[in-house]
């Protein structure tokens, strides 16, 4: 691989990395925000929210269009979880990281 195509691949990466960090982060935090009586059911709805996001990042590599538009759209999804009130984060997740 020659340097100008080591370079275009980069930013990609970064992307990838920080959108995966963004959706680790924020179904993290709705999982901490659960009820004790729901952990486990939140838990693993938030598990199939993250796999879904990540498939959708998977299958946006190789368009760095759409890996630029799936990264952030999923940026912004876990941002909005991170800032919601701790009984809104689940709600808002199930309904933004589909």
């Amino acid at each position: 691989m020659n340097n100008f195509n080591k370079a275009l691949l980069a930013p990609v990466d970064k992307r990838l990395d920080e959108a995966t960090q963004a959706i680790n982060e924020a179904a993290d935090s709705v999982v901490a925000a659960a009820p004790p009586a729901k952990k486990d059911e939140v838990e693993a709805a938030t598990w199939k929210r993250r796999m879904f996001a990540f498939a959708a990042l998977g299958m946006a590599q190789g368009d760095e269009k759409k890996v630029a538009a799936t990264s952030l759209a999923y940026k912004k999804a876990a941002k909005a979880v991170l800032d919601a009130a701790p009984a809104d984060k689940f709600k808002l997740m199930d309904e933004s990281f589909k």
